[in-house]
């Protein structure tokens, strides 16, 4: 359940699920995604509270879950509450500024994911893309790989040389601004081609 309290999104969860994470961290990715908001386990979409058995297991596989599953790394506070004589967890996620947020998922697919009509929705590549309009230049990493593509590299080639291993980080946040600026280039037009490399323009 979603509800707004106090200008802050809430969402509301009966439990920690540990099999399947991806039933609470979806919402992790759309709150980030936007601007934070809460996530409470130990309560019913009714909002009754039910507590949990074992809140400090929990607590560690929540953290264990957002410190190595969700890329970049993620900017949230996690707390104990006794509510109605019974413990919860408040999972605060505050608004990250490197957007958007990835989870891995139980095959190592990073997902994100965004909140519509109250509803968590996965984001599609292609939306992704302009999802944030970043048309700013990354100043920490274009230099370097406009440098290095002075001849053609793969895209795994400029993500090894400027040390980012997420894929999908690298195409909206660094490879696109710098394909729209003209300043890099394909060599494929055909932008799925399994051979495409990049090169930087000769006329910037």
């Amino acid at each position: 359940m979603i509800l707004m309290n106090d200008n802050k999104i809430s969402v509301y969860k009966e439990k920690v699920n540990h099999k399947n994470y991806l039933k609470w961290a979806k919402y992790v990715s759309a709150l980030a995604n936007l601007e934070g908001g809460l996530i409470y386990f130990g309560i019913l979409k009714d909002k009754t509270v039910i507590g949990l058995n074992k809140i400090d297991k929990d607590i560690n596989f929540i953290k264990n879950i957002l410190d190595n599953k969700i890329k970049p790394n993620l900017n949230y506070e996690i707390n104990k509450i006794e509510l109605d004589s019974k413990l919860i967890i408040e999972l605060e996620i505050l608004e990250n500024k490197n957007k958007p947020i990835f989870i891995k998922d139980l095959d190592n697919n990073l997902l994100s994911f965004n909140l519509i009509k109250n509803k968590v929705k996965p984001i599609e590549y292609d939306t992704l893309v302009n999802y944030f309009n970043s048309e700013i230049i990354n100043d920490k990493y274009s230099a370097k790989i406009l440098e290095f593509c002075q001849t053609p590299k793969s895209r795994k080639e400029i993500q090894e040389h400027i040390g980012i291993s997420s894929r999908p980080y690298f195409r909206i946040n660094i490879l696109a601004p710098l394909l729209r600026q003209n300043l890099l280039e394909p060599t494929n037009k055909n932008p799925r081609a399994s051979n495409q490399k990049y090169i930087t323009k000769t006329n910037n």
